[in-house]
């Protein structure tokens, strides 16, 4: 099965069908609708849990020195080294465990948007020091009530 993450040209290509075949469908079959609706959500859930793979459990990136992918040796459960039946210590490529907080950040968001979504009203901080919602009404009022000056300036 082709991963098409809920795109809908990857899809269609994936099909072997012009993109343009799933807005006729869409349109003309009462059936399509609903089975299309199954689907993104399949392809929305699978998004999530590659997005959460990657702010949890992380991404290995290969460690390089010099323009060389750099060497680290093989240890056991107990941390000891690996050695080969000669003896001599068994090489593996390192990597760099790397997590994704943006990641992170976004599932909190989807999940418990209510606590962790970033706040799009307006807000300022008083004379006082106090966190105040902008209140446009308010600053037209006070704008209004401060007199022109006469000199123009």
């Amino acid at each position: 099965m082709v991963q098409t993450g809920g795109n809908i040209v990857r899809a269609a290509a994936a099909a072997g069908i012009d993109r343009s075949v799933h807005y006729i469908w869409l349109q003309e079959d009462p059936a399509y609708p609903e089975r299309f609706a199954t689907a993104w959500d399949q392809a929305i859930d699978t998004l999530e849990a590659e997005a959460a793979r990657r702010a949890y459990e992380g991404v290995a990136e290969p460690v390089f020195h010099a323009g060389k992918r750099v060497l680290d040796m093989a240890v056991d459960e107990k941390g000891e080294i690996k050695r080969n039946a000669a003896g001599k210590p068994i090489a593996v490529a390192a990597s760099i465990r790397r997590y994704s907080d943006t990641l992170l950040i976004f599932l909190l968001n989807g999940n418990r948007s209510n606590k962790y979504r970033h706040r799009t009203d307006a807000r300022f901080v008083d004379e006082k020091g106090k966190d105040r919602k902008l209140d446009l009404d308010a600053v037209s009022a006070y704008i209004n009530s401060v007199p022109d000056d006469e000199d123009g300036d």
